[in-house]
C-alpha cells in the first residue's frame, strides 16, 4: 500500500464487506483522530464506507476518517456526523496530504477544526486551496495556466515544494501540477 508511507501503520482489525484492511493511523492527544485505510477490489459504495466507519468508531467519541483506495482514486468518509459526509472518487494524493495534515494536528479538536475548513475544498477544481484572500481560485485555475511563464514557474515551485514541506511542520494537501 502506498498511502501515508512516512507514518507507521497499526494493524486494523475492523472491516466491511468488500474492503481489505490496510492500516490504522492515529493522531495526537486523547481520543485522537483515527484514519482507517482500506483497499477495495470494486468501486466502494456509500453503504460500505458508512459500515466501515461505524465498525471502527464503535460508538466512541473518537473522530474517524475512513479512506478507501480503488483504481488510483480515494473515497473518504467522516470524521463525524449524523449523516456521514462522503467524498467519492477523489485524487488519492490530495486525500493523502489532507490525512497527513490532519494527523499532524496537536489534538482531535485541532484536527476537527482543520478538517471542517479543508474538506469542502475537495469538491473544488483545486483541492487544498481556500478561495479567500489575495488570489481568486478562478485566476489560479483558468487564467494563470495560460501565461507563457506558467510551466517554468511550476517547475520552480515543485523544486521548492519538497524543501518547504520537509523543513517545516507544513504539509499542504494541494501539490502544484502542470496544466
Amino acid at each position: 500500500m502506498s498511502f501515508l508511507e512516512d507514518l507507521v501503520a497499526r494493524p486494523l482489525g475492523q472491516g466491511a464487506e468488500g474492503l481489505h484492511a490496510e492500516g490504522l493511523f492515529i493522531g495526537n492527544g486523547d481520543l485522537a483522530l483515527e484514519v482507517a485505510v482500506y483497499t477495495a477490489a470494486a468501486r466502494p459504495t456509500a453503504k460500505t464506507i458508512v459500515d466501515a466507519w461505524k465498525a471502527r468508531r464503535a460508538g466512541r467519541p473518537t473522530p474517524v476518517l475512513v479512506v478507501v483506495l480503488h483504481d488510483g482514486k480515494a473515497w473518504l468518509g467522516g470524521p463525524t456526523g449524523e449523516t456521514l459526509p462522503i467524498h467519492a472518487e477523489k485524487d488519492k494524493g490530495a486525500i493523502e496530504r489532507l490525512c497527513l495534515s490532519a494527523l499532524k494536528q496537536p489534538d482531535r479538536h485541532a484536527a476537527l477544526l482543520f478538517l471542517a475548513q479543508a474538506l469542502p475544498s475537495l469538491d473544488t477544481i483545486a483541492p487544498g486551496l481556500r478561495n479567500e484572500g489575495l488570489f481568486a481560485l478562478h485566476e489560479l485555475t483558468a487564467d494563470a495556466p495560460r501565461r507563457a511563464e506558467w510551466v517554468e514557474h511550476g517547475r520552480r515551485a515543485r523544486g521548492s515544494f519538497g524543501a518547504v514541506t520537509s523543513s517545516r511542520a507544513f504539509t499542504p494537501f494541494h501539490e502544484p501540477t502542470e496544466p
